[in-house]
């Protein structure tokens, strides 16, 4: 039996005051948002609501250590309902405020103990990539086992996905690039894995075929006029998102978290790495026919993207370097001796995701993959 779950309620808004107006802020709210976005969007619209900058704690991306030190000093505030706006690390924070704090973080990631929730949610991205906003999982990089974890429990779920265009808006074209990546290996990892239904295959599809389009498009138009786009690349991440929470992402999650947990490398840039590589890995190891979901995905890129299918994987590559090049990662001054540490800590840290890939890698796949890119 195959499931497929669709949650929570969404509402959408082109401006953030039409939002306030839906969901006026009280004193029992915790809004959590970057500065920036409190001065421009929200200051004004606050109230009584308790703001909470999310750089006050976390310098990069979301730590165990940094997550502990912000629920213990939020233990003093009472509020009801959290209010997360922003990007996927914002999200993330925000599910793991509606979860009892006295439980340990480290055995909550490691699934030695259930999370239960205490207060309500609303979820706000303000990126193209993460769909988050729609998934139960929360990553976080734990230091104690020097690795990104994912915690997927229905306790994380929001009580509303609230979709703003308007919060788009100022994103920086290279931000915009790596987000919306982010969105696209989210449809292709779930499209491929083991564990989608055919409900969760028709969401994938839509998802990859929705962002491709839009890719062509804007490389036609003039990648700068970006902006006229962000509502469809906006939908394609939320679509991506339910694909993906309901049958998982794989390898390349798997794989780019080292950069994101030692380097702090965003996440959308740091799967966009390795996303070609994987697939140039599927396509060396498949034996794959006619039938296969590796042959189909072939089919449904190369119809999107006018070309024959053996020439899909080059073609969609070079649509993807019009949209941002790729980073060796020697630019990220990682040197050619920690491509084995990497290999190592996904190998034994992330079953999960290296479980959901099409084909099953083992070390020395994972390591041909650092090579491949570095």
């Amino acid at each position: 039996m195959a499931k497929f779950k669709i949650t929570p309620e969404i509402a959408t808004y082109k401006t953030v005051s039409q939002f306030i107006q839906d969901f006026p802020f009280t004193s029992r709210d915790l809004v959590v948002a970057s500065k920036r976005l409190h001065e421009k969007y929200l200051k004004k619209h606050l109230g009584p609501a308790t703001f909470i900058d999310f750089r006050t704690y976390f310098e990069g991306e979301p730590t165990s250590a940094a997550m502990e030190k912000m629920q213990q000093e939020l233990s003093a505030i009472g509020y009801d309902r959290v209010i997360g706006i922003g990007g996927g690390s914002i999200l993330d924070v925000s599910k793991l405020l509606v979860i009892d704090n006295s439980i340990s973080l480290e055995y909550l990631f490691l699934k030695k103990i259930e999370p239960v929730r205490t207060k309500e949610l609303i979820l706000v991205p303000t990126t193209c990539g993460t769909g988050s906003e729609v998934t139960n999982i929360s990553v976080l990089a734990i230091e104690s086992l020097n690795t990104k974890y994912a915690l997927a429990h229905d306790a994380l779920f929001a009580n509303q996905a609230v979709m703003i265009t308007e919060l788009l808006h100022d994103l920086p074209y290279d931000v915009f690039a790596a987000s919306s990546l982010d969105a696209l290996t989210h449809a292709i990892e779930s499209f491929l894995s083991p564990l989608a239904s055919p409900i969760s295959l028709t969401q994938s599809r839509l998802a990859i075929e929705l962002l491709l389009e839009n890719y062509v498009g804007l490389t036609n138009m003039g990648v700068e006029k970006y902006r006229e786009k962000l509502n469809d690349f906006l939908m394609g991440s939320l679509v991506a998102g339910w694909a993906f929470g309901n049958s998982s992402c794989g390898p390349v999650h798997g794989i780019s978290y080292p950069l994101g947990t030692k380097y702090h490398v965003p996440h959308g840039e740091s799967n966009y790495t390795f996303l070609i590589a994987v697939l140039k890995q599927y396509a060396d190891l498949d034996d794959y026919t006619k039938q296969s979901r590796y042959d189909k995905l072939k089919a449904i890129v190369a119809n999107v993207l006018d070309c024959q299918k053996d020439e899909w994987l080059e073609t969609l590559e070079q649509l993807l370097l019009k949209i941002i090049p790729i980073k060796r990662l020697h630019t990220y001054d990682i040197t050619i001796e920690e491509l084995d540490e990497f290999t190592e800590s996904v190998y034994n840290n992330q079953k999960r995701l290296l479980g959901c890939g099409y084909i099953e890698f083992d070390r020395d796949h994972i390591l041909e993959i650092y090579k491949t890119v570095y």
